[in-house]
């Protein structure tokens, strides 16, 4: 939003896309949090309804809706009913996606669009139908996409998420250029191994090594969605006025520390 108003003046309508749980449900309440009213996106109506009854408690109006993001008629329906219930958007997070791994040359066609689709392809749509509601207000407004830290520094066994997720940062840039002079800010953040529940769930069935995920990471610990949520607030607000196109990483220094080894937490140099 333009850097002379202060978002805080007045209640902003936000849009949350994959908000039914994990970064998405944190993102929603944190902005909930900020004088928000919230429509909340996502492929499981009664997650995101529920969200949506938590937001309400903090004092604000929200709206939830089923959408696949990589569907184009989907989002339009999604962005519609929106505009129906509220007037224009300031804010939008594009948390929606999936995720997925193995060797690449084992990885099916329909694996990689699943992911590229969800990741990528939702970021754009939603981002377009945003766009072209903050344009029409005049009144500027804030994006936020949720890349990832294998965006950033992609990870064996990981192609088609890495890509996408790399693809959202470079998208980040392009649309950050296209929009600055009319007052839209366009930012990422890049999250690392944060404890939602699908990392929880991974964890537990022992697909994720926790102890080896701590011990290579500079903070000892895995993230809580909340820190996410405070970020993404953050670059949404008023506060953030002068940065857009800015990635900002949030794994603890995972993709700082770089090296395979020794462990960080064997502390030690040489």
């Amino acid at each position: 939003m333009n850097g002379g108003e202060s978002e805080i003046d007045r209640r902003r309508v936000c849009v949350v896309t994959g908000a039914g749980q994990g970064i998405g449900r944190a993102c929603a309440l944190s902005l909930a949090d900020s004088a928000s009213d919230l429509v909340l996106l996502d492929l499981n109506l009664a997650t995101a309804t529920s969200v949506a009854a938590e937001a309400e408690e903090r004092g604000g109006r929200a709206l939830a809706l089923e959408c696949d993001v990589s569907r184009a008629d989907a989002v339009a329906r999604a962005f519609a009913a929106a505009g129906e219930r509220f007037e224009g958007i300031d804010v939008l997070v594009n948390n929606a996606g999936r995720g997925g791994g193995g060797r690449t040359e084992e990885l099916a066609e329909s694996e990689w669009d699943g992911i590229v689709d969800s990741c990528l392809k939702g970021t754009f749509l939603c981002t377009q139908h945003a766009a072209r509601a903050m344009l029409a207000g005049g009144r500027g407004g804030a994006i936020v996409n949720v890349s990832s830290m294998l965006g950033v520094s992609p990870m064996p066994t990981r192609a088609a998420y890495s890509a996408a997720k790399a693809g959202v940062i470079a998208f980040t840039k392009v649309v950050a250029a296209e929009w600055a002079r009319e007052g839209i800010r366009v930012n990422a953040v890049a999250p690392g191994y944060v404890r939602t529940e699908a990392i929880a769930a991974a964890i537990e069935s022992g697909l994720l090594d926790e102890e080896r995920i701590t011990e290579w990471t500079p903070s000892g610990r895995l993230g809580d969605p909340a820190e996410v949520g405070a970020a993404v607030r953050f670059l949404a607000s008023a506060e953030a006025s002068l940065a857009t196109g800015e990635t900002m990483v949030l794994d603890g220094g995972y993709t700082a520390y770089g090296a395979w080894w020794p462990p960080a937490s064997a502390r030690q140099v040489g």
